[in-house]
């Protein structure tokens, strides 16, 4: 979706935006999270969420994430073969 115009873009990008995110009861790729929290999102809720092919890349850099709470109640692990 923030690729279709300059304004969805800069809208998308504002960390603003990311501070609190809530991924309860939902399938979401590892992927995604790792770049949700590289956002600045300082509130993550992942209870009963599933992580689907959760193995990062292990040549990616390591970053520093302003997170302050973290619900992982139910957090689930699911290899994607």
């Amino acid at each position: 979706m923030m690729r279709c115009c300059r304004r969805f873009q800069s809208i998308g990008s504002a960390s603003s935006s990311w501070k609190v995110i809530d991924f309860g009861d939902r399938s979401v790729p590892g992927d995604v999270i790792r770049r949700i929290i590289m956002r600045g999102t300082t509130v993550l809720r992942l209870c009963g969420t599933t992580i689907v092919d959760p193995i990062p890349d292990i040549d990616q850099e390591p970053f520093y994430t302003k997170l302050t709470h973290v619900d992982a109640t139910r957090l689930s692990f699911t290899p994607q073969f």
